[in-house]
């Protein structure tokens, strides 16, 4: 009995290798049918009592009698011997088909009672499509598993899948950016991290993203954001940042629970429960589940909001036209406000220049001055790329000495990255000035002009 509960099991292990072995459980059947026969009781065999022939040898003994003694005088048997040449033989037969998958590194499994099972290039076995589904255990793993493998999570309820640097991803819950560390330094575990660049290695095979510290006071693009990496990255080395899920065990303890985070405008890779201001940028990295010196829990889900683009520049010089009838430029020597993708060109300080495409509103505010009693006459419009926007001009008049009028009102335009816009103006005498007059006991100074930047629609 001993080797027919061997052959049972390894029947069952290869049932629950996803592998049934018909046959062997075939064979165990016809074995145990066969040994209840060879154990049950043998019938008496009772001669018929009348026999209407009773043919007899020389001996003198009938057919009958001769039949029996040529029956019992063959080879002895043992009524097992039998199901054990058919255990050895299909334990054997068993054995072998194992040990060739096993060489063929297509299965293996752990050892009698590990529960771990291993497949490696499973299109290699002849059957592949016998498999139907994986089943796992519901309480999970109580052993390390290895890198490469999986095992169900019975507290989040999702397959874990093992990663070689220690990670674990977690199937269905959250998801990584695989990047590189080409900064110098080391990028620690729960840093707000974004694209610095590509990292092209000469194999062709292992293209990431460059990964840099992210800081929020708009000198890095929102749209570049990665997330929070999940582990500590070495310069050179390549590891994950998560960009939707959960990051464990960092520290967490100077939050509450529920509260939201910010990347920092000041702290490169830093986060912050104070929601920046622009110019900074306002980005929601994530939210505090745990709060913990060391078994800290945030989850991450970056929301990179819609970034407006704005700037204000101003001018406090007096500005003269070129002369009678000929075209002049507005200039700003002062930038007021601005969130760095829309600036004055520092050799061209009437040029307004924006970085990102988009729908723009330009509004402005002139100060104009005559010195002449006469009337005079300023026309303003504007230019894109050094050429006028049709329509875009108004007229105004100034009709005695030292006359002042501030002329104000808005354009929309449509800009590609890197237009220029240009306000424009010219008089019909140049009595006609912008000036700036300085700031008195009760009022600040006026600047000459002032244009204000809004973007509108990306």
């Amino acid at each position: 009995m001993k080797n027919l509960q061997e052959k049972k099991r390894l029947a069952r292990m290869a049932r629950n290798a996803g592998m049934p072995d018909l046959a062997l459980e075939e064979s165990i059947r016809r074995e145990e049918e066969l040994e209840t026969l060879v154990e049950a009781p043998k019938p008496k065999v009772i001669p018929p009592k009348n026999l209407v022939d009773d043919p007899r040898s020389a001996s003198g003994k009938s057919l009958v009698d001769q039949a029996a003694e040529a029956i019992h005088a063959g080879p002895k048997q043992t009524s097992s011997s039998i199901p054990e040449k058919l255990i050895y033989d299909d334990i054997a037969s068993l054995k072998k088909q194992m040990s060739d998958l096993v060489a063929r590194g297509t299965l293996s499994w752990g050892g009698g009672g590990t529960g771990v099972v291993r497949f490696v290039d499973l299109d290699d076995h002849q059957h592949p499509r016998d498999i139907r589904y994986l089943e796992f255990h519901p309480e999970g793993t109580d052993i390390p598993p290895p890198s490469g493998s999986i095992a169900w999570n019975p507290i989040e309820e999702c397959l874990d899948v093992h990663q070689p640097d220690g990670t674990t991803l977690q199937a269905g819950l959250e998801t990584y950016i695989r990047v590189f560390n080409s900064t110098g330094a080391t990028l620690n575990h729960g840093q707000f991290v974004a694209f610095g660049g590509i990292y092209e290695p000469a194999s062709h095979q292992e293209h990431a993203p460059l990964a840099v510290s992210f800081i929020a006071d708009n000198s890095i693009d929102p749209l570049y954001v990665i997330g929070v990496m999940t582990e500590e990255l070495p310069n050179g080395e390549f590891g994950r940042a998560t960009t939707l899920g959960k990051v464990r065990d960092i520290d967490t303890g100077m939050w509450s629970v529920g509260e939201l985070l910010w990347a920092s405008p000041t702290t490169p890779g830093a986060l912050t429960n104070a929601k920046p201001t622009a110019p900074d940028l306002a980005i929601s990295v994530a939210a505090v589940l745990h709060s913990g010196n060391t078994d800290g829990v945030l989850l991450v889900r970056p929301q990179i909001l819609e970034q407006i683009h704005y700037a204000k520049f101003s001018d406090t010089t007096q500005q003269t036209a070129a002369g009678a009838n000929n075209v002049s430029v507005v200039t700003f020597n002062t930038e007021d406000v601005s969130c760095s993708h829309i600036h004055v060109d520092a050799n061209a300080t009437g040029n307004v220049i924006v970085s990102e495409q988009g729908l723009y509103e330009f509004s402005f505010r002139l100060q104009v001055r005559s010195t002449n009693a006469s009337r005079s006459n300023i026309w303003i419009w504007a230019r894109k790329n050094g050429t006028d926007i049709a329509n875009s001009a108004t007229q105004h008049s100034i009709e005695s000495n030292g006359g002042v009028i501030a002329p104000a009102w808005t354009f929309i335009e449509s800009m590609a990255a890197n237009d220029v816009f240009q306000l424009m103006w010219a008089v019909d005498a140049t009595a006609a000035t912008l000036f700036s007059p300085a700031a008195t006991g009760f009022a600040p100074a006026t600047p000459s002009a002032t244009l204000s930047v809004k973007q509108v629609a990306q």
